[in-house]
């Protein structure tokens, strides 16, 4: 299960990115396109969070749908797979959505200190 590592990476990436903050939530944009597994990577999270500033955190995944241009026609359209063809017959398409993996936010709790 590589999205076990990806989780990993991801939680070391949050506290890289909050040094001493408590998380909250973490919003991570997933590509259909993009091989990894929504549900197995929510599932891994937690575990890669444990003991992490991110422990508590809620983790937002969103999945972002494929799209692609044809090189032909010119025509933009969604698909679920790296091949395919466009409405026109050509096979010839540039994917431009849908492979990204991407922490889009980290949503941090303010610390009051008492002074």
């Amino acid at each position: 299960m590589h999205e076990l590592a990806i989780a990993e990476a991801i939680i070391a990436l949050v506290e890289d990115a909050t040094p001493g903050q408590h998380v909250v939530t973490v919003t991570v944009e997933i590509g259909a396109l993009s091989g990894v597994s929504r549900e197995a990577l929510q599932f891994a999270l937690p575990f890669a969070a444990e003991g992490t500033a991110g422990e508590k955190a809620v983790f937002d995944l969103i999945e972002v749908g494929g799209r692609a241009a044809c090189q032909e026609c010119g025509t933009d359209f969604p698909v679920k797979s790296l091949y395919g063809l466009c409405a026109c017959g050509s096979p010839r398409l540039t994917i431009i959505a849908g492979q990204d993996l991407v922490v889009r936010s980290i949503e941090v709790e303010e610390v009051v200190e008492h002074v």
